[in-house]
């Protein structure tokens, strides 16, 4: 994930436009990675460790409300991939795929293939269900200019109603907009943070004490011990 993200956010996309999310629960599966800029992508990671079992589901909980949706794995599971998404048909074709090689670096465009846009199963509820209350109110009143008034206990499934009515790709752009107001930084901070612990403070509220952080990681072993607890 920190490979992931060193790539995406340094190498390729700038930080000002582009927000990184963790641990994302689409449907009934938690995305590892999700980047929003100007669309939406989610990234599943698999490790030596982890089996394809599950992998359909996965992918199909993703395209339920992202269009692009990529894999990434070890170089020596490029085959294995390959021949898993295969048989997912068209959905499988779309999905991408990202190799890791045995330094931890993303290898180029020969050994991977970019996701193409898949919106033939999006869903306004798991789009909607990716906001937080705030944001889905804020979903809607840019769209209709007002939210439902309505009880407490029926106001969920009152914008719910309301977002339904957005054409699909139009309610999944309004979700991304409010996506990526998450996991604000500036790129003087980002840049700061040594990149093997980009990921760990960038998904984190240490990105609000850098100077902190930087403090901690000057002191000697054995002196952390008496160093303020950072939780």
């Amino acid at each position: 994930m920190n490979t992931l993200l060193n790539k995406l956010l340094v190498g390729i996309h700038n930080v000002k436009t582009t927000t990184a999310l963790s641990q994302l629960r689409i449907g009934q599966h938690i995305a590892d990675f999700v980047m929003i800029n100007g669309e939406g992508k989610v990234y599943e990671i698999k490790s030596e460790l982890d089996n394809f079992d599950r992998l359909h589901d996965q992918l199909s909980d993703y395209f339920k409300a992202f269009s692009k949706v990529s894999v990434l794995a070890p170089i020596h599971e490029l085959e294995r991939i390959e021949r898993v998404l295969l048989d997912f048909g068209d959905m499988g074709n779309a999905v991408g795929i990202y190799v890791l090689s045995d330094r931890d670096t993303i290898f180029s465009k020969v050994h991977s293939r970019e996701p193409e846009q898949y919106d033939v199963t999006l869903d306004h509820a798991c789009i909607l269900k990716l906001l937080r209350k705030r944001e889905y109110e804020n979903a809607v009143h840019n769209y209709f200019g007002e939210i439902p008034q309505t009880t407490p206990v029926f106001h969920f499934r009152a914008c719910l109603e309301w977002f339904e009515r957005i054409p699909i790709l139009e309610a999944q752009k309004l979700a991304f907009t409010e996506l990526k107001k998450r996991n604000a930084m500036t790129t003087t901070a980002f840049s700061r943070i040594q990149s093997k612990l980009k990921s760990v403070v960038y998904f984190s509220d240490l990105a609000k004490r850098l100077n902190d952080v930087e403090h901690m990681l000057q002191l000697q072993y054995r002196g952390w011990q008496n160093v303020f607890s950072l939780s």
